[in-house]
């Protein structure tokens, strides 16, 4: 449960709750294995590459997670419909 839906009722996030959860189980099961496999044909044994991939994923997750953690305080801020 995240930080900002404990307790509290939006309109659309049952909604939310039920696309993130299921696209959360295509990227354990599926992408995160593609993921890795791509990292080790790109970047082989090379370690200078694997530090570049590991910070250029570094940088994607945190956007993502800044993202999310946008999401909350703008559902806040949305008229309830009714």
């Amino acid at each position: 449960m995240s930080r900002y839906d404990r307790g509290r009722e939006h309109p659309g996030i049952d909604r939310l709750r039920a696309q993130t959860g299921a696209a959360g189980e295509v990227v354990r099961e599926e992408h995160s294995p593609m993921a890795i496999q791509m990292v080790a044909d790109l970047c082989g044994e090379d370690e200078s590459r694997r530090a570049e991939c590991s910070a250029a994923i570094s940088t994607g997750l945190e956007a993502r997670m800044r993202l999310w953690d946008g999401i909350g305080p703008a559902l806040d801020h949305q008229p309830l419909a009714g």
